[in-house]
């Protein structure tokens, strides 16, 4: 089992989190969303990644719209495929959807690499 840590995004991230997304991807560039999200510019959306020995594993985008909780975009790191990264973001989400008295999150776009 992993020790790993899930925290907020910070913009110290953000190189990091492009890199997954682009590898997601296949080179694809990515969306503006990212960085708005990360930078806290977007209210109401949130950021968060998964961490092992200071490695950014995985990443989740989400918002709070009308008392749902949408999870906008969940990244994984290739070489990390079913070892927990996912099940812990989708994890720290549903906790952080509770304290917000949202609904059961729902996903808008599938982008789980």
């Amino acid at each position: 089992m992993m020790s790993m840590l899930v925290r907020e995004a910070a913009v110290s991230d953000l190189e990091c989190i492009v890199e997954l997304y682009d590898d997601s991807r296949d080179g694809v560039t990515r969306p503006e969303l990212i960085d708005a999200v990360v930078k806290g510019e977007l209210p109401g959306h949130r950021a968060i990644v998964a961490l092992e020995n200071d490695t950014i594993l995985g990443f989740l985008l989400s918002r709070l719209v009308s008392g749902q909780d949408e999870i906008i975009m969940l990244v994984i790191a290739r070489d990390h495929f079913g070892m927990g990264v996912g099940a812990a973001l989708l994890q720290d989400e549903q906790e952080h959807a509770s304290r917000n008295k949202a609904v059961i999150m729902r996903m808008i776009d599938r982008n789980i690499n």
